[in-house]
């Protein structure tokens, strides 16, 4: 099987939402790390961006986790701002005030995974001092963890505060050191949906299903086959992603490549049909060659692609 591979910037984000996602899915990349926190503790994925109204307002963290099996839920959030801004410190403050009923009646998360939760707030280390010094002064209890990344390793370290969850506290106390991060799980930042973010994933999937023999689909089944952990992304996000994705596949049929691969059958929702008399292996390097034009054209920057055979499944 071809594929179109970009050389995307591996970004905090993208690393920590795939990091966790493995975490969860049991990835044999993250060794014993993923058999423990999936298997021993029982966490899973319950929504990636979820918004719902707290006791103290609007929330909107980077990923809830849940699991029955510890009665445990994990609130996490993550940034890259070194320093503790007024809308940070206002987050932060209605992090704290989550309450049992907020996750519940509000967030719908099962009560059997609720017994204990916790906020995480993840940061780099040179910025730990100044939101640990925020907290404190706050009496806010929250575990704050560093992300550090570095050339060839990983790693996700403890430094204040205990989880209220015993062997939750214990796997994070001794950290986790690893190589590699498997990427495939969600291959686009949250936090930055454009046009620019997901062309090159839009692409190499309307590939694959050239090739698999995919006569039809629709948006929302285009961004399911993209995007793996689609179902556990919040509505509104998904709802983005889907405003974006829908753009480029327009983009692309006005493009004398395009026209000649899909036709647009179905306006609202929208559907696409792949052109029966379309065969990419009859010129595959010309058609290869057009579409990374049209990246290089719905980017407006400099990239690098290469052609891989084998998809990851890992």
């Amino acid at each position: 099987m071809a594929w179109l591979i970009a050389l995307e910037n591996r970004t905090f984000s993208l690393l920590l939402s795939n990091l966790f996602i493995g975490l969860c899915k049991g990835s044999r990349i993250l060794q014993n790390y993923s058999k423990v926190f999936n298997n021993d503790l029982g966490y899973e994925i319950f929504k990636f961006e979820p918004s719902f109204t707290s006791s103290a307002g609007r929330v909107n963290p980077d990923v809830i986790i849940i699991s029955d099996k510890v009665e445990n839920t994990l609130i996490v959030e993550w940034t890259e701002a070194s320093s503790v801004g007024d809308d940070k410190m206002n987050q932060l403050n209605r992090y704290s005030k989550i309450t049992n009923n907020d996750l519940v009646n509000v967030a719908a998360i099962p009560i059997t995974s609720v017994k204990t939760y916790d906020t995480m707030l993840i940061v780099l280390p040179d910025s730990f001092i100044n939101y640990d010094s925020f907290l404190k002064s706050r009496h806010i209890e929250f575990p704050i963890l560093t992300f550090e990344i570095q050339t060839d390793q990983y790693f996700l370290d403890k430094k204040s505060s205990s989880f209220r969850e015993s062997k939750t506290n214990e796997f994070f106390t001794n950290g986790i050191k690893i190589q590699r991060i498997p990427l495939h799980y969600l291959p686009i930042q949250l936090d930055q949906i454009s046009i620019q973010s997901v062309v090159t994933f839009v692409v190499r999937h309307l590939i694959s299903l050239i090739i698999k023999g995919v006569p039809e689909f629709s948006i929302e089944e285009f961004c399911e086959g993209y995007i793996p952990v689609w179902k556990f992304i919040d509505l509104v996000k998904q709802s983005q992603i889907k405003k974006v994705t829908k753009k480029v596949l327009s983009d692309l049929i006005k493009k004398p490549i395009g026209a000649n691969i899909l036709i647009r059958i179905v306006e609202n929702p929208p559907k696409w049909k792949i052109k029966d008399d379309f065969n990419i292996k009859v010129r595959k390097k010309s058609v290869i060659k057009s579409l990374e034009e049209f990246i290089k054209e719905e980017k407006g920057e400099t990239y690098q692609l290469e052609i891989d055979f084998n998809q990851d499944n890992e």
